[in-house]
């Protein structure tokens, strides 16, 4: 399932689990589960690859499809300087409406944000050297743009990022 199709289906699953919880308790059930994946889930070559970039002093920014509130507790904990992903919409009273605030944040919608990110660092005509890197098929259209795209997605060969150079 992939393009609207699966927009609509995440949003549903959003909806049906999410709505009515209040924007905290979500927030810290995201904490908690931010923690556990990126002490037991984060792949070294990923984090070395990360630790690479930081140490040059590049500005890295997390952009992911899954909800933002759960991207900016991975960021934190990574030393990323900034994140975008699926912003949730939240009623007046606090509470998520399992509805997005905006466009789910993959395919198109997360290029056109990363390049939102990229032209607030630029000055003038000077844009940052790029370096992106994705693991589904929603982050074929930010790879195309970078300057350096990497696949570090876990498919090689059979995955929908096959043309793009793999994280060793």
């Amino acid at each position: 399932m992939s393009g609207t199709a699966a927009d609509t289906a995440k949003e549903s699953l959003f909806r049906r689990t999410l709505q009515g919880r209040t924007l905290e308790e979500v927030t810290e059930a995201s904490r908690e589960f931010a923690h556990h994946h990126v002490a037991k889930e984060l792949r070294p070559a990923v984090r070395a690859r990360l630790d690479e970039h930081l140490a040059l002093g590049h500005r890295v920014v997390l952009v992911s499809a899954s909800p933002e509130l759960y991207v900016g507790v991975i960021a934190e904990l990574l030393g990323a300087h900034g994140f975008l992903g699926t912003r949730l919409a939240v009623d007046p009273l606090g509470r998520l409406t399992g509805g997005y605030l905006g466009n789910n944040c993959r395919g198109e919608e997360k290029l056109r944000r990363l390049t939102e990110w990229v032209d607030h660092l630029s000055v003038g005509d000077n844009k940052p050297e790029l370096y992106a890197y994705g693991n589904s098929r929603g982050d074929r259209r930010m790879l195309s743009a970078a300057d350096h795209p990497v696949d570090c997605g876990q498919l090689g060969t059979l995955g929908a990022l096959r043309a793009f150079p793999r994280l060793g």
